[in-house]
C-alpha cells in the first residue's frame, strides 16, 4: 500500500490556529438535534473523529469504521467495491424487524444503502448512541440505534488552507492461495467415486491442462485510485466555506467487478450579524459500476483459453467444459449501472436572546439509479436470441425541522437544556424494469429491435 499526501497551508500560524480550532471541537459532540460538551453526556455513545478516517483505503466510510467503535458491527457482506456494509449496534435487536440503525447526516435522515456516495475524507466526526436516552428523540425508527455523521466546514478565525491528497494500493483476497485440487487429484476422486473409469478416457491429454480457476477469475493485485482536492476557512466578515472534490477508481478482486466515484461537496455558512446566521451543506455523487455475477463450479482440466490464446468458445468447441466459461459468458452478457446522490440542507440559526437558539432546516436526500443489461445471440447458449434489460428506480426523502433550545444554569450548580422541536418527512420511491427479447444481431441490441 502506498500513500502519498501533500498539504498546501496559508502560513505556519495557520496549521497552530488549526490544531487550537481541533482542540475545541474535541470539547464538544454532536448529539441528535444539537451539541453536547463529552463530559456531560450520560448516555453510551462512541465518537470518530476526521483523523481516524482520512487516508483509509476505502472507497465508503462505513468500510473505513470497522473496528472503530466498541459495540458497533461493521459487516461487509461483499467484496464489491461499490457495495455497502451491515450495521449492527449490540447486535441483533430483533428477529423479524430490520437491524440498520437510523443515519442522519448534518441533521437531515438519509437512506443506509449507498454509502458509497459519501467522500470518507469530507467527513468531520461520526457518532455513534447507543442506549435509549441517546435515541429516544428520533423516536420508532431509532430503535436500532442512530449513527450521526457530521461534514467539514471552514473554521472560525482560520485563513484559509487547501489539502490535496492522492492515494494508490491493490486489493487481494482475504485467505491467499487455496488448497484446491490439481487435475491428477480430481480424476483420481473421480475414479473413486465412480463417475469416471480408469482405462475408459484419455487421462494423458486432460493431465496436459490444469487450471487454477482462483487465478482465471480473481485479481490478486486489484489497483485503486483516489484523488482529493480540499479547500476550506473563513473570512473576517464572517463567512465559512468548505469545498471539496474527489475521484476515486478501484477494480474488484473478482472477474468484471469495478467502480469509478465522481464526489463534489460544498459547505457555505455565512453569519449576517451577532444573532443570525444561514447555510448550506451540499454533497453531488455520481457512480459507475459493474458486478461479477455468480458461478459454476469449475474443474482444472478445463481450459478458458483456446490454443491460439484467444478465449475458449461454446461456437467453435474450443471450450470443452459442461459449465459455461465464464469469461466468454462475461462477455456475452455485459451489463453496467450508475446512480446519481444528491444530498442538500439548508438552514437558518436565530439567536434573539442569550442562552436561546431557534434553528429551521430543509433537506433532500435523492437517489436515482440506473441498470443496463445486455445479451448477445451470437452466443450460442442464448440460442440465437438477444436480450437488452433496463432498470430504474429513484428515491426521494425530503425533510423539514424546527427546533429551539434554551440553555441556562441556576447558581452555576445546576445546567439545563430545554428542547422543544418538529419535524415533517416526506418518503417518495418509484421504479420500473424492461427485458425486450428477440435480437438477432450483436450490432442491434436495442429495444425497438426487440
Amino acid at each position: 500500500m502506498k500513500t502519498i499526501e501533500k498539504q498546501v497551508t496559508a502560513s505556519t500560524r495557520l496549521d497552530l490556529k488549526m490544531e487550537s480550532d481541533a482542540q475545541q471541537v474535541d470539547e464538544v459532540v454532536v448529539v441528535a438535534y444539537g451539541v453536547r460538551k463529552k463530559g456531560t453526556i450520560t448516555g453510551s455513545m462512541a465518537v470518530v473523529k476526521a483523523d481516524q478516517l482520512e487516508n483509509v483505503p476505502a472507497p465508503s466510510f462505513d468500510q473505513a469504521l470497522q473496528g472503530k467503535t466498541p459495540g458497533l458491527q461493521v459487516i461487509s457482506s461483499s467484496g464489491e467495491p461499490s457495495a455497502s456494509a451491515d450495521f449492527q449496534i449490540r447486535g441483533v435487536n430483533s428477529i423479524n424487524a430490520g437491524t440498520t440503525p437510523l443515519f442522519i447526516l448534518d441533521g437531515i435522515a438519509i437512506t443506509a444503502d449507498v454509502f458509497s456516495a459519501i467522500n470518507p475524507n469530507d467527513i468531520e466526526s461520526v457518532s455513534v448512541l447507543k442506549d435509549a436516552s441517546s435515541t429516544s428523540i428520533y423516536g420508532a425508527r431509532a430503535a436500532n440505534g442512530v449513527v450521526v455523521i457530521t461534514t467539514k466546514r471552514g473554521r472560525s478565525g482560520t485563513n484559509g488552507n487547501i489539502v490535496a491528497r492522492a492515494q494508490y494500493g491493490i486489493s487481494k483476497l482475504a485467505y491467499g492461495k487455496w488448497d484446491l485440487m490439481n487435475t491428477t487429484e480430481r480424476l483420481n476422486y473421480e475414479e473413486e467415486i465412480g463417475i469416471r473409469k480408469a482405462g475408459t478416457y484419455d487421462r494423458e491429454l486432460l493431465e496436459r491442462t490444469n487450471i487454477d480457476w482462483r487465478d482465471v477469475v480473481y485479481n490478486d493485485a486489484a489497483p485503486f485510485t483516489s484523488i482529493d482536492l480540499q479547500a476550506g476557512g473563513a473570512t473576517q466578515g464572517g463567512f465559512n466555506y468548505y469545498v471539496s472534490g474527489n475521484i476515486h477508481s478501484q477494480d474488484g478482486i473478482a472477474l468484471n467487478s469495478d467502480y469509478k466515484r465522481y464526489t463534489l461537496r460544498a459547505n457555505l455558512e455565512a453569519k449576517v450579524n451577532k444573532w443570525f446566521k444561514v447555510g448550506t451543506n451540499a454533497s453531488f455523487a455520481y457512480e459507475d459500476y459493474s458486478e461479477a455475477v455468480d458461478g459454476d463450479f469449475m474443474l482444472p482440466y478445463w481450459n478458458p483459453y483456446a490454443s491460439t490464446g484467444a478465449v475458449a468458445s461454446i461456437n467453435d468447441g474450443t471450450w470443452l467444459g459442461t459449465n459455461v466459461n465464464p469469461l466468454e459468458y462475461q462477455n456475452s452478457n455485459p451489463s453496467d449501472k450508475n446512480r446519481w446522490k444528491i444530498i442538500a440542507s439548508a438552514y437558518g440559526e436565530l439567536r434573539p436572546i442569550p442562552g436561546l437558539t431557534i434553528k429551521t432546516l430543509g433537506g433532500v436526500d435523492f437517489l436515482d439509479m440506473r441498470t443496463n443489461m445486455f445479451s448477445m445471440p451470437s452466443y450460442l447458449p442464448n440460442y440465437g436470441e438477444g436480450t437488452v434489460g433496463r432498470a430504474f428506480s429513484r428515491y426521494t426523502n425530503i425533510t423539514w425541522s424546527n427546533t429551539a433550545t434554551y440553555l441556562f444554569d441556576i447558581k452555576e450548580d445546576h445546567h439545563f437544556n430545554v428542547m422543544v422541536g418538529q419535524e415533517w418527512v416526506d418518503n417518495q420511491s418509484d421504479g420500473f424494469s424492461v427485458v425486450t427479447r428477440g435480437q438477432s444481431n450483436d450490432n442491434l441490441l436495442t429495444m425497438s429491435t426487440a
